[in-house]
């Protein structure tokens, strides 16, 4: 077996089609459907729709598993687009990130609040976010989905590549 993390994706033709039919059926619609903002991720990552190949698209994942989010990746760079993709994509994002905090902790009462104070930078976003919200929401929206960006892609990496892949290489 294979992660799909471990693949060259420049040598590969992917079928897009069958490849995010085959991301539909694994669990990525559980528990909640997250298939549909995976697929929105990827459409900040490269054009879907313009017929791009999807496998440079997996391998701007790979990177991004590589490297970390933060290091800048499609349109996850400025506040300006990751604001706009945490508007967009709000309940869901809240949701995940709320189900893997709830995941990470044995700790009773244990937050999605605890869970962002972690990161660098989380708490005094926070509280820079509740002293002036119009004002500060760019730092905490980016830093929301730079957090939920880099769990979606490290668990689709870490995926059985066969699977994923299965009938969709040409």
């Amino acid at each position: 077996m294979k992660y799909m993390y471990e693949l060259d994706y420049n040598d590969l033709d992917i079928d897009k089609e069958k490849f995010m039919a085959n991301l539909e059926e694994l669990h990525y619609k559980e528990p909640r459907n997250y298939y549909y903002s995976l697929e929105a991720i990827f459409k900040r990552l490269g054009d879907l729709d313009d017929g791009e190949n999807i496998a440079s698209i997996l391998d701007e994942c790979k990177l991004i598993y590589e490297n970390g989010i933060e290091c800048g990746y499609g349109k996850f760079v400025f506040f300006s687009d990751t604001k706009q993709f945490f508007c967009e994509n709000k309940e869901v994002i809240l949701e995940y990130l709320d189900y893997i905090a709830d995941g990470i902790s044995d700790t009773e009462g244990y937050s999605l609040v605890d869970f962002i104070c972690e990161y660098k930078e989380g708490k005094k976003y926070l509280e820079d976010f509740i002293y002036d919200p119009e004002e500060n929401c760019g730092s905490l929206y980016n830093l929301l989905v730079w957090i939920y960006v880099q769990f979606m892609i490290d668990s689709l990496m870490e995926e059985d590549s066969e699977e994923l892949l299965k009938g969709a290489i040409k």
